[in-house]
């Protein structure tokens, strides 16, 4: 089956003129789905040139809402795909992100952006974004982009040491918000759809940390299963942790490493590879 992006050749020009202003709104969620869940890769790489121009486009004609997400998905997933035009996508939105005109909620979006590899384009490492967005745009952080924020700003152990309670405490509330708002299932499948963010946190863990450590993290989440009635404001670290089983044995990590695609693989002891 073919496939093509508007305008249509032979088609009506009111039918063109009609369906252009959803075609940016269309290449975020394309984007957004491919990097999410694969299977779209293909098509978003058959794509990609019309697409950047379609979203710098946006951006030039002062439609941010539209253009800026759009560009985000776009940069995001050639990103994590190891696409060329990942750096010139990156660059523009880092160069838009210096403006006085734009507001303060549009630069925390675009600033998410380069908690990934793609701060390579800008002049600050991921870890010194992370600890920008606390400092400076925490109100405007929306639902998981704090702790994730703080996930990325954790690189040692002084900085989990110092933050431990608060991050803690962090996915407790944020586990409980989901709980409060939607039926388990659907509560826990939304949870699994941020898992990612935790990966990080539990990579930095690995090398600094301790194996106490990483369950203090992989529990404090646990602590809505037994109730869909939790108040957030309750939650907090010392409750997350009391009851938590203890690891009941010592052994050695297995082999945690970022690889080029912005994912993590662990290495168990058949020295097999997988992705999280």
């Amino acid at each position: 089956m073919n496939y093509a992006l508007p305008p249509y050749d032979g088609a009506p020009r009111e039918l063109n003129e009609a369906v252009l202003p959803f075609v940016v709104d269309w290449i975020h969620t394309a984007y957004m789905l491919a990097r999410k869940f694969g299977g779209l890769d293909n098509h978003c790489r058959d794509f990609f040139d019309y697409s950047s121009r379609a979203v710098l486009r946006a951006l030039a004609n002062g439609d941010l809402r539209a253009g800026v997400e759009a560009t985000i998905a776009m940069a995001n997933w050639a990103t994590t795909r190891g696409h060329l035009g990942a750096e010139g996508l990156t660059k523009a939105v880092f160069h838009l992100a210096q403006q006085d005109f734009v507001d303060a909620e549009t630069k925390a979006r675009i600033e998410m952006l380069f908690l990934t590899h793609a701060a390579q384009w800008t002049d600050r490492t991921p870890v010194q974004w992370a600890r920008h967005l606390l400092e400076t745009r925490r109100e405007h952080l929306r639902e998981h982009e704090i702790f994730q924020a703080m996930a990325v700003a954790t690189d040692d152990l002084p900085s989990w040491t110092a933050n431990s309670a608060e991050i803690l405490a962090e996915i407790a509330g944020l586990s409980a918000s989901y709980y409060e708002r939607s039926p388990r299932a659907e509560a826990l499948i939304s949870l699994e759809s941020r898992a990612s963010v935790l990966m990080p946190l539990i990579y930095c863990l690995t090398r600094v940390g301790s194996v106490e450590d990483i369950m203090d993290v992989l529990w404090a989440g646990e602590v809505c299963l037994q109730s869909q009635s939790v108040d957030r404001r309750a939650v907090r670290y010392p409750r997350c942790l009391t009851d938590r089983p203890k690891w009941p044995f010592t052994t050695p990590f297995p082999s945690l490493r970022q690889n080029r695609f912005n994912s993590y693989e662990v290495t168990g002891p058949n020295n097999r590879a997988v992705n999280i």
